[in-house]
């Protein structure tokens, strides 16, 4: 038994990850100052969308990190500021375990399922310009 929770811990801590996926949209002169919202109503200048980027994460995900280099790509792609928007996902992974047990008079097989529910976080980055 003690196997099987290594195991499942194991599976989960791996496919842990972040899945960054590239720009799309349009370019300008790099910007040096990039604002961050979280929330479109907080923009209080006019703005016009020149790109996006989405990142799944799924487990411990170093969101700092994420910002980071999104405020990266977002000066070097000529964006005045970032508008994060998240979506949560729910899923689930399932763990199939098979026991034998044998002996002299008879055997059995023993098959348990377990169904894990798995988190999916998608945070779209939108990439504004000023107008």
């Amino acid at each position: 038994m003690i196997k099987f929770y290594l195991l499942l811990i194991s599976f989960v801590c791996f496919s842990c990850s972040v899945h960054q996926h590239g720009y799309l949209g349009s370019s300008y002169a790099p910007t040096k100052n990039v604002d961050v919202f979280v929330d479109a109503s907080s923009i209080k200048k006019s703005y016009a969308i020149i790109g996006k980027t989405y990142v799944e994460t799924d487990g411990f995900t170093n969101l700092d990190r994420i910002q980071q280099n999104a405020i990266e790509k977002a000066k070097g792609k000529g964006a005045n500021a970032i508008l994060f928007q998240d979506y949560l996902f729910q899923d689930g992974t399932t763990v199939q375990t098979v026991s034998k047990r044998d002996s002299s008079t008879s055997s059995s097989v023993r098959v348990r399922t377990t169904t894990i529910p798995v988190v999916t976080t998608r945070l779209d980055i939108l990439f504004l310009k000023y107008d």
